[in-house]
């Protein structure tokens, strides 16, 4: 009997179309990835901008959402160090006004910060963790990192957002004027950070922040070589409790593919598509 098998020509062609096939389907794949990236940047971006419109309209205080872009660097043994860009959102809402500035201890007088925090049994050496403060303004992106345990501390005669207690004249048992003293207040003591609060300053705290995928960043403008990411300085959006999600201002969204950075939409398309 004569056995019969495949030549050499034939098994050449099913290798070529194999090797076409997984050409193409790498090729779908690869972009099908990207296509689910650039569509959980949009979601990320336009999650963030929607809970904090909600988040106005619930509490009826303005929020803020500031945007910057951030450079991770990775280290790999075997592939070496690389820089990555990633965009970072954060959700701002606004809870008071400083009262009362002491060299590190912000006041808010009327804010009851004795019962939101723990009282610090040394004020000099306190262990607590800490948290971002926020100085609540549309322009610029300041915080401070302040202790999670709240400071007593008398108020003495400086500036007040209150009445000032030595000017009120109130007599106690005696006729002996009110001791300015005798006003405690309640205080956040900074860590590090920013240190200019003023009297009268709004401050908010994060309640939401989100991060692009690496090599998403908020911008339109194309970095080069020697400049990777573009620096952002006053891209934020603002939210008050009657705000329209159609005026809402442009936030566009860039990423990185293999021929260099393209944009990729923005967010306020995404919101008027909602």
């Amino acid at each position: 009997m004569t056995k019969r098998a495949f030549t050499l020509v034939e098994l050449l062609v099913v290798v070529g179309i194999m090797a076409t096939l997984a050409t193409v389907s790498i090729g779908s794949y690869f972009a099908v990835v990207r296509g689910m990236a650039d569509r959980g940047a949009l979601a990320a971006a336009t999650s963030v901008i929607s809970l904090a419109l909600e988040r106005a309209r619930i509490d009826m205080q303005p929020t803020v959402v500031y945007f910057y872009n951030e450079l991770v660097q990775n280290k790999d043994s075997g592939k070496g160090t690389d820089l990555v860009a990633a965009g970072v959102a954060v959700a701002i809402r606004r809870a008071g006004r400083i009262s009362h500035v002491d060299g590190k201890l912000i006041h808010d007088e009327f804010g009851d910060l004795e019962r939101t925090y723990d009282l610090a049994a040394n004020p000099n050496s306190i262990q607590s963790d800490t948290f971002r403060l926020y100085r609540f303004n549309f322009t610029r992106m300041e915080y401070s990192s302040v202790y999670s345990e709240t400071v007593e501390s008398p108020i003495e005669n400086e500036t007040y957002l209150a009445e000032n207690p030595k000017l009120r004249g109130f007599t106690s048992p005696g006729n002996a004027l009110e001791d300015p003293k005798n006003m405690l207040s309640y205080a956040f003591k900074i860590k590090d950070g920013f240190e200019g609060w003023r009297v009268g300053d709004a401050y908010g705290y994060e309640f939401a922040r989100i991060r692009l995928p690496d090599n998403y960043i908020f911008g339109s403008e194309v970095p080069t070589a020697n400049d990777p990411i573009k620096e952002l300085s006053s891209l934020t959006l603002k939210c008050y409790p009657d705000s329209d999600s159609k005026t809402l201002e442009t936030v566009p969204i860039s990423g990185k593919r293999p021929d260099g950075w393209r944009r990729i939409g923005d967010s306020k398309r995404e919101m008027n598509d909602i």
